[in-house]
């Protein structure tokens, strides 16, 4: 979708980061990409935690005020069409960084996705932690 503002030239709009986990993938694929304009000084807000309809309205309300560009990592499926839906309807620019892999994911494997925020970080925190743990036994270990 495009809004009324797309295409004229002057300040880069704000990219809005909406995630129902921390914003934290969404933030690293927003800054890699601009990473592409290093003459421009593109605004990044993050709305994260983002788990009700309210707050996708909220958060896409806010970027239309602004001529923003809304990407999001939503993984509840219901949340993220219906910020798909709801951008439309307000001409927000939306970006579906998530819904794309885990429909074809889905697609192909027939495996439903838990659809919970914050998965690859409690993963990521389970593994460090073994990872902490081994050292700890490996470093105490008296050879007996």
């Amino acid at each position: 979708m495009k809004t009324k503002n797309a295409g004229k030239k002057g300040a880069p709009p704000p990219v809005y980061i909406v995630s129902g986990g921390s914003g934290g993938s969404g933030q690293r694929i927003a800054e890699t990409a601009l990473a592409q304009f290093p003459a421009l000084r593109v605004p990044l807000l993050i709305r994260n935690h983002v788990g009700t309809l309210k707050q996708v309205e909220t958060a896409l309300k806010e970027a239309g005020a602004h001529g923003g560009i809304v990407i999001h990592t939503l993984v509840d499926k219901d949340l993220r069409e219906a910020l798909i839906r709801l951008g439309g309807k307000l001409g927000v620019v939306t970006i579906d960084l998530m819904g794309p892999l885990l429909d074809e994911v889905v697609e192909r494997t027939g495996a439903t996705p838990l659809g919970q925020p914050g998965m690859y970080r409690k993963l990521r925190k389970e593994y460090f932690d073994r990872v902490d743990a081994i050292d700890f036994a490996v470093s105490h270990d008296d050879g007996n």
